[in-house]
């Protein structure tokens, strides 16, 4: 069964850049948002991309297990409109997992909400 996970995170105004913020995990465009998701027998991530850019860099952070998993892809090469972005696979076991994200450039005076896509096999 394919999944889209949209993972969300809302940095607020004036957050400096290096900033850590708790994300939400939402399992289809129409579940609620979770603060996490619960895998029994593991997936794979076959695909990880956001629609437009923010401006922040953002980083996407797997947590799981007390262990943090920050992936090195920044959001400006993954925009699903770029022909060259990379395709990421990951494999994950079953258990727990959350999320986070980490932005590279400072916010400016308003918050700014940021949307990563993950496509789950």
């Amino acid at each position: 069964m394919v999944e889209y996970w949209e993972v969300t995170a809302t940095f607020p105004a004036s957050a400096p850049a290096g900033s850590v913020v708790t994300a939400t995990v939402k399992r289809s465009a129409v579940a609620s948002a979770e603060n996490g998701v619960y895998l029994p027998s593991g997936a794979v991530i076959d695909d990880i991309y956001v629609l437009s850019a923010s401006g922040l860099k953002t980083k996407l952070i797997i947590n799981s297990s007390g262990q943090s998993f920050p992936l090195n892809l920044i959001e400006d090469a993954i925009v699903v409109s770029n022909p060259s972005r990379p395709q990421t696979k990951l494999a994950l076991g079953p258990g727990s997992y959350t999320f986070s994200m980490i932005n590279m450039v400072a916010v400016g005076t308003s918050a700014v909400t940021v949307t990563w896509y993950i496509k789950v096999l």
